[in-house]
């Protein structure tokens, strides 16, 4: 009867669920009706019941704690990027929890953790014990499939991607889901740009348009918001537009919400949809047609600048953003396939410049490292090392990877690869982890794109639809099963562990790139992600030197894969923030909002 569970329930999870029924010494906790407890947040009274009283109906009575290997990792599920604890025996994924403490010599879960995690990072990874797996390499011909050696299906796909001089560079295209990591995203890169020669490649595959796929690249490049800032009331107030956080990447959301419960933060909502989770704790919100969303952020800027109200612009937000010096505005860009992003981007960051230095951008992207693969050079106008059409950026990248063979214009973005494959004008295709095609809106697009493509190689790990039309498919690894860094929604740099071995003939996704760069004649050769991302990191100017492993959490200890111990890590924070440091007031803005170029790719590293 302590009531922790009806509590965070109540006041964290933001709903009235749990409640304590019966009188004296009959009382219990239940909920209304004996109903389910339906919540996002709701796995999380787990782990703070302190005397086990909730528990995990999928992982109770399978294992007992003491006889799992845990693998301090992150969530792939989502951009928020959560840290996590895995829990295995045998290869067999019992649970996911928040990050394991070390509790009198133990690392364990106890009642008084501060991470929650959401219930699709908690209970959503099951899939990676599903022998539904894809454990040999296979090829086709003729409409029919034929398991394969590894090597010899990888010797298939590199005479199907070696440039053909009469054909040209752009015969070939590289499309990659938003799960993979920052290591394989900048082998991808290397692979397209030095090795084949072409700037088709491209992970915005979520998006359902070309404009609307430009434009949530230009935002992300905008974005230089720190999360953490919340919780210190450095954000005066908290602007959301047209973003459905708590459906989407719900710990972001959360964060956000408890800021603004806990008087951090002031909390303005502007969207087309009734965020009612949001809402309450908000001090001002609006509630528009999609069409008017970019008209009403116009008239916030005006009467903002003029100082007087102004048609079409809700006077609450008006109030709550003149009255702060510092803030925050978080806009969602894959909202409907972001089919809202041109009319409302440009208004957005206008209004940033309007409100001033001090505001921060954070464009919600549902995608789990999004920003890592545009910082590491996945997509169609980006190097590693800054835009594509920048000196100093093709001078670095040449230096690391030899002559650049592609140009410095930009290459189409994914839902025009797709487009140029339906019409017949790509015979290679590589599909790199690209989940997002499988449910995608467009299939039918999609479908005639792979048809018309003579090669289609495709890397995953499950079998689907796309797999079936593949002339080479190549098994890879899971993320218990590889290791490498991915980029949070606000710039957070955090490592996957690897627990497992890959299953079959299944290879680790960076192994597989990296030998069809060398199938291909790349002069480089790596040993490990290790290496990928220390050259990943040169880079991106990092102030100071620093490996892989000095990204990883702290323990669990003997157990599971051993943290090399440095006194780096030590620090108070070792999180990395990847900022794209964009002011609203720099050129690169202003260039946009008069319909320039794509934006100058600066990275900031932040330790505070």
């Amino acid at each position: 009867m302590c009531t922790r569970c009806v509590r965070f329930m109540d006041q964290v999870a933001g709903e009235h669920t749990l409640a304590v029924y019966g009188r004296g010494d009959r009382n219990y906790i239940g909920t209304f009706g004996d109903r389910p407890v339906a919540n996002v947040f709701s796995g999380n009274i787990i782990d703070i019941c302190p005397v086990g009283c909730l528990t995990s109906k999928p992982y109770r009575f399978n294992a007992r704690p003491w006889e799992l290997q845990q693998v301090a990792s992150t969530c792939t599920l989502c951009s928020a990027g959560c840290p996590t604890t895995a829990w295995l025996r045998g290869g067999h994924l019992h649970r996911m929890t928040p990050p394991a403490r070390k509790i009198e010599g133990e690392y364990t879960i106890d009642e008084n953790t501060t991470q929650f995690i959401c219930n699709e990072g908690r209970f959503g990874n099951s899939y990676v014990n599903s022998a539904d797996r894809l454990l040999k390499a296979s090829i086709s011909a003729n409409g029919s499939a034929s398991a394969v050696s590894f090597d010899e299906a990888l010797s298939i796909a590199v005479k199907a991607l070696a440039p053909d001089e009469e054909a040209g560079p752009d015969r070939a295209a590289i499309l990659c889901g938003v799960r993979a990591t920052s290591e394989e995203y900048y082998l991808l890169s290397h692979l397209a740009r030095s090795i084949l020669g072409t700037n088709q490649i491209d992970w915005r595959l979520g998006f359902t348009s070309d404009e609307a796929a430009r434009m949530g690249g230009l935002a992300l490049s905008a974005s230089d918001a720190d999360l953490d800032l919340l919780e210190d009331g450095s954000y005066g107030a908290t602007l959301v537009i047209n973003a459905q956080l708590h459906d989407t990447i719900p710990v972001v959301g959360l964060k956000i919400k408890e800021a603004a419960r806990l008087g951090h933060t002031r909390l303005g909502v502007l969207g087309s949809r009734v965020d009612a989770w949001l809402n309450r704790h908000a001090e001002a919100s609006a509630i528009l047609p999609p069409a008017a969303l970019g008209e009403a952020i116009e008239a916030i800027s005006k009467a903002l600048e003029t100082g007087s109200s102004q048609a079409g612009a809700p006077q609450g937000l008006v109030d709550l953003l003149a009255g702060n010096d510092s803030g925050l505005v978080v806009l969602g860009v894959d909202t409907a396939g972001g089919a809202m992003n041109a009319s409302i981007l440009g208004p957005v960051l206008r209004l940033l410049r309007q409100l001033g230095p001090a505001w921060r951008f954070l464009p919600a992207v549902q995608g789990r490292n999004a920003r890592g693969a545009l910082a590491a050079g996945a997509q169609s106008d980006r190097l590693p090392g800054g835009a594509l059409n920048s000196q100093p950026a093709r001078q670095r990248m040449s230096e690391l990877w030899g002559a650049l063979k592609a140009s410095d214009q930009s290459g189409p973005t994914a839902p025009e690869i797709l487009r140029r494959a339906a019409d017949g004008k790509i015979s290679a295709l590589l599909l790199h982890r690209c989940d997002e095609l499988v449910h995608h809106p467009q299939r039918a697009l999609i479908e005639r794109a792979l048809d018309a493509t003579p090669n289609v190689i495709v890397i995953d790990t499950f079998p689907s639809w796309i797999t079936e039309r593949a002339t080479v498919v190549l098994p890879g690894a899971l993320f218990l099963e590889t290791e490498g860094s991915m980029v949070g929604v606000d710039g957070t740099l955090r490592t996957l562990r690897a627990g497992n071995h890959p299953p079959g003939d299944a290879q680790e996704d960076w192994r597989i790139i990296a030998t069809l760069c060398e199938g291909l004649g790349g002069a480089q050769s790596f040993e490990g992600p290790g290496e990928i991302f220390a050259q990943l990191l040169s880079c991106w100017d990092a102030p100071r030197p620093f490996t892989l492993a000095d990204l990883a959490l702290e323990g669990p200890g003997r157990e599971s894969p051993t943290r090399p111990q440095s006194a780096f890590r030590k620090r108070t924070k070792p999180d990395f923030k990847l900022h794209h440091e964009e002011r609203p007031e720099s050129p690169a803005r202003q260039r946009f909002s008069s319909g320039g170029g794509p934006n100058e790719l600066q990275l900031l590293w932040n330790t505070a």
